[in-house]
């Protein structure tokens, strides 16, 4: 389990499997395919032998990051500020 303010080392981040994006077609939200896609990304990282997942969402898109943290993701910088367009960074442990 990794705390809030993980701080990890350069060994561990070489363990970080990361999420760069999803894009889901307007059409196709709400059919839960970016919870799937994470699922598939943690099973391929833990398969390639990955301790984390790392991923980065804007901190207005409240739905992806309800549903990252919904999956076990923790918030490592979260926004004090919601009206202002930034990166926030969310880790899971896969073991």
């Amino acid at each position: 389990m990794l705390p809030r303010k993980a701080q990890l080392d350069t060994a561990a981040l070489a363990k970080c499997a990361v999420i760069s994006s999803f894009l889901i077609h307007p059409d196709f939200r709400g059919r839960s395919l970016q919870k799937k896609l994470t699922e598939k990304a943690e099973i391929e990282a833990i398969n390639r032998g990955f301790l984390h997942m790392v991923v980065n969402v804007r901190s207005d898109n409240k739905f992806s990051k309800g549903n990252f943290e919904d999956s076990g993701y923790i918030n490592l910088n979260p926004s004090k500020n919601s009206t202002r367009r930034r990166i926030e960074t969310y880790i899971k442990s896969l073991i």
